[in-house]
């Protein structure tokens, strides 16, 4: 089906629309799939559109499922400002759950963490809550700088030493080194790598994304991070490297790099996008990161949705 003209132009007229209402780069997401199809959902009020939610559609064991596909970490809703006020948050909230497509067996996707006290006061959907990182960034280079804790800013120093940084186009030597980690535990890559490269070919296009590169003083390549940007928020998106990166903070140098871009870009603020495992959430504090929820939103609409989730979440 694809999204619809209404939802381009609401978005595209939306001050507080990101990357993830983006409905070019969306689509990127599930183009060599055959699983995932995305459409959206139109809210309207006396002939006005005064809301819109991306959804992506796919057939389970129990039935039609609304879930965010992969390397899409946000799917969240956007209201007019002042149907917003007219009705609060809940109300708009439960106004766009009854448009949403009949028949299905759930609905299961993550919002943006702007969003998490919103949901939190609807009674129409039930919210887990998942933990991202961010950091707010400030006015001067300087003082960006002195965003990492103190011993963090030593570790940089040593490893802005060691490693040389390239800024570059992704290419195949550079998705190797993404799906390298993968490869390392022998799990799958849990991505297309086709999807990567044109959905980053996209964004890079219009100065919405940056890929990164770790070269070590051999000039080999041990690390890759591919970054990507709305006008507001520059999101870590994917990382990658080598086991001989470890020991001189390859991964950290990368990020802080990241942060660095996202300054000279004007962005206001960075999301690590994660992580709920104890290691990296260390590491994101340690670059500056505060600990920010976003709501993991889902309805289930049958005994059998409600057991598989149960199942999942156990």
């Amino acid at each position: 089906m694809g999204f619809s003209q209404a939802y381009r132009a609401f978005v595209a007229g939306h001050p507080d629309a990101t990357v993830w209402h983006d409905a070019d780069f969306l689509e990127c997401l599930t183009a060599y799939d055959n699983i995932h199809e995305w459409s959206d959902a139109l809210l309207e009020v006396d002939g006005n559109l005064v809301g819109v939610l991306p959804i992506c559609c796919k057939k389970r064991v129990d039935g039609l499922v609304i879930t965010t596909p992969p390397l899409a970490r946000y799917c969240s809703p956007l209201f007019d400002d002042n149907y917003l006020k007219e009705v609060g948050a809940a109300g708009a909230i439960c106004d766009l759950v009854d448009v949403l497509p009949k028949g299905y067996s759930s609905f299961d996707q993550q919002w943006h963490p702007s969003m998490f006290d919103q949901v939190n006061f609807s009674n129409c959907v039930l919210v887990k809550e998942q933990p991202t990182y961010k950091l707010q960034l400030p006015d001067t280079l300087e003082e960006v700088a002195m965003l990492p804790r103190k011993k963090m800013r030593r570790t940089l120093r040593s490893a802005t030493k060691y490693w040389t940084l390239r800024k570059g186009e992704l290419d195949a030597k550079g998705l190797a080194m993404l799906r390298s980690p993968f490869e390392r535990q022998r799990l799958p890559v849990p991505y297309d790598e086709r999807v990567v490269a044109s959905a980053y070919s996209l964004l890079a296009s219009k100065g919405r994304a940056v890929c990164h590169y770790a070269i070590d003083p051999n000039g080999i390549m041990q690390g890759a991070t591919i970054c990507i940007s709305d006008e507001h928020t520059a999101y870590c998106w994917i990382a990658g490297s080598s086991i001989e990166a470890r020991s001189n903070s390859c991964g950290s140098y990368l990020l802080a790099a990241e942060i660095n871009w996202a300054f000279e870009q004007g962005l206001k603020e960075v999301d690590f996008l994660g992580s709920a495992l104890a290691g990296p959430a260390e590491n994101r504090r340690q670059l500056g990161g505060v600990l920010h929820p976003y709501p993991h939103v889902y309805i289930d609409t049958n005994f059998m949705t409600k057991a598989l989730r149960k199942w999942r979440m156990r």
